[in-house]
């Protein structure tokens, strides 16, 4: 498994073995890599594939939006794909272009974010004193804009709240996993982390290994608050997939011995 950052070294390997403990990665010699972004994707699997080793991929949802096309995925999956997309960009055109009150305190809690609005308004300032031309301010409110516009894109296919969007959406999903290419549903593994307690650090590692420490069993794990209203914990169908047996401890299955050991990846949000 590639991973982006330290923590999934030992998250995914506790959230598979926890799950069902014929999912282990030592056990069945699956490696842990790391990947420097989406775009390193292609490179890794190239290379390994020349010695006939199985490349898995699992990444966050915005590689829907932003670098699908190095996760290696069929063409059927990029039509899907792309209709996934014109879908979420219709949907995401339909949001009020005003800077509202949800904006707004968005931009509290989103560094980049409230530094491109601070920096459009310093423009619009130095325009109205004749201290910079049309073009910069322009561009200013440009950037801005274009960050929100992005952030409401992943907004609106983290959320699928539109029934067309959410069946295509899961439709990808499960179309990736048969191509060993895993994306979470939510976007980031710490959408499934439940909500901080007071005085809890919001370090990624930190949360990390505080999960490990508190979600033991399996249980623990599907009754996660995220997988509530849901049939299937998404954890499951993942590493049901990856392992090649079925999600129940008791119904154990060897995953196919390879010639070399099989590697999932993890790319970079």
């Amino acid at each position: 498994m590639a991973v982006p950052e330290r923590r999934n070294n030992f998250l995914i390997p506790h959230l598979a073995r926890t799950l069902n403990p014929e999912w282990d990665f030592d056990k069945h010699g699956a490696a842990i890599a790391k990947v420097e972004g989406k775009g390193s994707i292609t490179r890794y699997r190239n290379f390994f594939r020349r010695f006939e080793m199985r490349v898995a991929v699992l990444a966050d949802l915005d590689a829907v939006l932003d670098g699908f096309d190095k996760l290696g995925a069929s063409r059927e999956c990029h039509e899907l794909r792309d209709r996934v997309v014109a879908r979420v960009n219709l949907l995401a055109e339909d949001e009020d272009a005003d800077v509202s009150s949800k904006t707004l305190k968005g931009l509290r809690t989103s560094g980049s974010a409230r530094e491109l609005w601070q920096q459009a308004q310093r423009k619009r300032e130095e325009y109205a004193q004749g201290l910079c031309e049309w073009e910069e301010l322009d561009a200013a409110v440009a950037a801005f804009f274009a960050r929100s516009a992005s952030g409401t894109a992943r907004r609106v296919l983290e959320e699928a709240q539109d029934p067309e969007l959410k069946k295509m959406k899961t439709e990808l999903l499960m179309m990736l996993r048969k191509e060993d290419i895993y994306v979470w549903e939510l976007g980031a593994i710490e959408a499934y982390y439940p909500p901080l307690d007071a005085n809890e650090s919001n370090n990624k590692n930190e949360r990390a290994r505080r999960f490990c420490e508190r979600y033991l069993t399996a249980d623990d794990i599907r009754g996660l608050p995220v997988f509530k209203d849901t049939s299937t914990c998404e954890f499951d169908l993942i590493f049901e997939a990856f392992f090649r047996s079925p999600a129940l401890p008791t119904q154990k299955a060897e995953l196919p011995l390879q010639a070399t050991a099989s590697a999932l990846e993890e790319a970079a949000g």
